[in-house]
Order: structure tokens, then C-alpha cells, then sequence
């Protein structure tokens, strides 16, 4: 629960922070941004659902072996946080870079803390219906089942990719 609710608070405040910028910028840069970044959206979207991986910009960071060694309470708290602003730590997918940028463009900072709060939430919660389903597996079998169905998600995340982008192509039009 502490974990969930440390992912949830924090991704509620990086929306805010992102929201809030998004607000500094000028109606222009919004609109030239969402262009942009629909058709970039468009292509690598094709590309995933055509299965060609390409590995995302990310940070591709572990939870630090120091926090090994804390409480649980305390790793719940850190690892949460760090798990629900996203960027900070393991990205497999592309299309968690249409969340901040969603919250940037948004420009309004409720909604956006609203957008990636929900994302905290769902990132932290995930696991939990998984780990129940899958308990009498052990934990290596439990990521080889999931790394197995790497290919086939990545897939399905191109083509929502593509719908994404052309939603938005069509909005600033």
C-alpha cells in the first residue's frame, strides 16, 4: 500500500511540475510540439507494431542495491516514487513517452497531475492481479512468462502508438 500510494503522489506531482510548464509555454509552441510529436509518434508506432524493436531513451536504472538493505517501508517509499515518475527508472515501451509529454502539452496543471497520478497508480497496482494468478510460479518463471510476451506488447503499443499519433495529428488540424 505505502508503495502504491509513494508512486501515485509522486507521478501526481511530476504531472503538476510538467502541467505548470506546459502552461509558461506559448499557444504556438504547444501546437508545433503536438504536430511534431504526432508524426514521430506515427512512425515509431509503425515500426513496433511492424515488430522492429527500437530501444527507448531511458534512464534503464535498477532500484540501487543500498536501498536493500531499509526498511521495507522505506524501499516501499523510494522505489514508489522513483516507479511512478517513470522516466527514473526501466522504460520498455515508447509509448510511456506520450504520458509526459501528454501532461506537458496539456498545459493545465490539475489535469496533467491527474494523467500521470493515474499512471503512478496503475504502474504500482499492475503486478499485484499478476503475482496472484501466477503464485504458485516461481519468481524465474514468472519473467521468463512475461519476457516471452515482450515481442507481442510491444506490438500492441506501436498500434495504440499510431492511433495516438493520428488523434492528435487530427486535433491540430
Amino acid at each position: 500500500m505505502t508503495y502504491s500510494a509513494a508512486s501515485t503522489l509522486a507521478a501526481g506531482a511530476a504531472g503538476f511540475g510538467l502541467g505548470l510548464l506546459g502552461f509558461a509555454l506559448p499557444l504556438r509552441v504547444r501546437i508545433g510540439a503536438v504536430a511534431l510529436l504526432s508524426l514521430v509518434s506515427i512512425l515509431v508506432g509503425l515500426a513496433e507494431a511492424s515488430g522492429r524493436f527500437m530501444r527507448p531513451l531511458q534512464c534503464d536504472a535498477e532500484t540501487p542495491r543500498q536501498w536493500l538493505g531499509v526498511s521495507w517501508q522505506s524501499w516501499a517509499l523510494r522505489n514508489g516514487a522513483v516507479l511512478g515518475c517513470g522516466g527514473l527508472s526501466r522504460i520498455a515501451f515508447w509509448a510511456w513517452y506520450v504520458l509526459p509529454l501528454s501532461c506537458l502539452l496539456v498545459a493545465q496543471p490539475f489535469e496533467a497531475a491527474t494523467l500521470y497520478a493515474l499512471y503512478g497508480f496503475v504502474r504500482s497496482t499492475a503486478l499485484w492481479p499478476l503475482h496472484v494468478a501466477v503464485s504458485d510460479l516461481r519468481f524465474e518463471a514468472l519473467q521468463t512468462w512475461l519476457l516471452l510476451r515482450i515481442g507481442r506488447a510491444r506490438q500492441l503499443s506501436g498500434t495504440w502508438l499510431i492511433i495516438v499519433g493520428l488523434v492528435a495529428a487530427l486535433r491540430v488540424m
